[in-house]
């Protein structure tokens, strides 16, 4: 009987070998399984119902759930927090999709995290002065396509930006907030930020992320821009009115948010806010090329 038992621990451990020796292993915040198998494809382990949206290898590469159930690997490729807690809190790398990005990695009391940075060319060798900051929020947590789409702006007008792939439609609001900060202490603890001039940005589920967060704490947020936002946040917003913030909103016109963002600028305006809004034609898209700049712009002129 005893022999028969240890053959059958053996084939268990072999098995068991097989799968993290020959597929890759993703685990959610919830201790989910995740299996990617030789085919490129990702399963959950044993058909186990899935409740997080997001889950981490065990080399530290994000797996996102996406609108059409299926699991795909994020572009941005990360470093495991749990490998540096305790030594280097701001571990600089190259960032590995676009050149000139670095990722870096963040922890406070509350949170751990990483985040894609862009600083621009004209600080390279000049930390004299203090610039101003821009956290980005992406809806989806694509960390580095949002940082990269904002990069020409913010190398013409001196601007560090940077994003993390922890903040993303579905996260809690109180996590983001605590990211962010956690976020914002790192970026200026490694280069001089004016925090004077601290704003967010974001498209969708990020536009109303960040236009929140800049009213709960204008003390830390100067504005937002908010690129095809809707109204829910600032409907369930009970703050403390604090007038005198900058917000860029921008629309288009046959995007599903447009009545919204509408209706949200004469909010703020009648809060007492600094708000300017454009429409322009499309969908439910982000802002690119020029349009950063004048969003960006529009916002420098006014802060600095």
């Amino acid at each position: 009987m005893l022999k028969i038992c240890s053959i059958i621990f053996c084939l268990f451990l072999i098995s068991t070998n097989n799968i993290y020796s020959q597929d890759k292993i993703a685990k959610t915040a919830e201790g989910q399984t995740i299996i990617l198998k030789k085919d490129g494809t990702w399963h959950v382990k044993n058909n186990i119902d899935i409740h997080d949206n997001k889950a981490i290898t065990d080399d530290g590469e994000l797996v996102l759930l996406g609108r059409d159930g299926k699991w795909f690997l994020a572009n941005t490729i990360v470093t495991s927090p749990s490998q540096h807690q305790g030594s280097n809190q701001y571990i600089e790398k190259k960032y590995s999709s676009s050149n000139d990005l670095l990722k870096i990695h963040y922890s406070s009391a509350m949170v751990t995290g990483i985040a894609c940075v862009y600083v621009p060319a004209s600080m390279k060798g000049d930390f004299a002065e203090p610039r101003p900051l821009m956290l980005l929020l992406d809806p989806h947590g694509d960390a580095g396509s949002i940082v990269a789409r904002w990069q020409h702006a913010a190398d013409r007008f001196g601007w560090i930006i940077a994003s993390t792939p922890s903040i993303m439609n579905g996260t809690s609001d109180k996590q983001d907030l605590l990211h962010l900060l956690a976020l914002l202490d790192a970026v200026a603890a490694k280069w001089p930020v004016d925090r004077r001039a601290v704003v967010l940005g974001g498209f969708s589920g990020g536009a109303c992320g960040a236009y929140l967060h800049a009213l709960e704490r204008p003390d830390l947020f100067r504005g937002a821009i908010v690129e095809c936002g809707h109204m829910g946040p600032f409907r369930n917003f009970r703050g403390q009115i604090r007038p005198g913030s900058l917000f860029f909103l921008a629309t288009r016109t046959d995007d599903f948010n447009a009545p919204a963002t509408r209706t949200l600028a004469k909010a703020l305006e009648d809060r007492g806010e600094n708000v300017k809004i454009i429409e322009l034609p499309g969908g439910h898209e982000p802002l690119t090329g020029a349009d950063t700049d004048d969003a960006l712009g529009w916002i420098n002129s006014l802060i600095r």
